[in-house]
């Protein structure tokens, strides 16, 4: 396992609902060098695993490099970047490989979430806490208009 060696990405990129930090700020116990109560910390902050630590992804895609921090687990990849950005170009190349393998990739961008398509397209699920609706219709509700007009 890769060693964090002072990026603390994670820290301020995730939000940790046990002390009541929200996303894209820094953690109070955040260091210079790493979390100041690392052996006591909160349950969510010990179960993350960081792609890059697990070697899931390649070396030079290190968070503190690249500006995104990549998790992931056996349904989907999720990339957290800062609020407003859109992750490095290498590291997108990263995920655009994971999307067309088939594999769901979720970008989160602050509150905004993001699903990569297979052709390497971007759609957006959520914008802060509402879900985004799709910009076409969906067959249900053609079906409902035209049972509508059966007799």
């Amino acid at each position: 396992m890769r060693s964090c060696n002072g990026c603390t990405l994670c820290c301020e990129l995730l939000g940790i609902t046990e002390i009541n930090k929200p996303a894209n700020s820094k953690c109070w116990n955040q260091t210079r060098d790493g979390c100041s109560v690392y052996e006591h910390r909160p349950p969510s902050c010990a179960q993350f695993e960081c792609a890059w630590r697990l070697s899931h992804v390649p070396k030079n895609l290190r968070p503190s490099k690249t500006g995104a921090v990549i998790a992931s687990n056996n349904r989907m990849i999720k990339c957290f970047v800062r609020e407003n950005q859109v992750p490095h170009k290498q590291v997108m190349e990263q995920l655009a490989d994971y999307a067309k393998a088939g594999i769901t990739v979720v970008i989160a961008s602050g509150s905004d979430r993001f699903v990569l398509t297979r052709s390497g397209g971007m759609q957006q699920i959520f914008q802060g806490q509402e879900a985004v609706a799709p910009a076409h219709h969906s067959p249900c509700s053609s079906r409902h208009a035209a049972s509508d007009q059966d007799p």
